[in-house]
């Protein structure tokens, strides 16, 4: 069986696994202290809020369940002259790693293709 995943902007409804994912990204993956959930709550809702500072974009199965996830801030370039888009998180779950490429898919997404 092939794992399948598709890439789309977060929503609202997603914060519940988007909180658990976030914290499985910073406490598991990078080893830090679990941040303060409505601290956690209030970053992603500000990203809901205000697309114009980010953007967060979830990987998601084929039941639906968010199995990682892509924090985009933006900001601006002095060399380039212009405004420019970091990619700053990006995290899948360890059982759903290696099911494809996800940057070229978020890229897609994002540039509009």
């Amino acid at each position: 069986m092939v794992n399948e995943f598709h890439i789309r902007k977060v929503s609202s409804n997603d914060i519940p696994e988007l909180l658990n994912l976030m914290n499985m990204y910073i406490v598991d993956f990078y080893k830090r202290e679990k941040p303060n959930e409505f601290n956690l709550r209030a970053l992603i809702q500000h990203l809901l809020d205000h697309p114009a500072s980010g953007l967060q974009f979830g990987a998601e199965d084929q039941n639906g369940r968010l199995i990682g996830f892509a924090t985009m801030y933006f900001t601006f370039s002095t060399l380039n002259v212009k405004r420019q888009a970091i990619l700053n998180d990006l995290f899948v779950i360890p059982e759903a790693r290696g099911w494809g490429s996800v940057i070229p898919n978020l890229l897609k997404l994002y540039s509009g293709e």
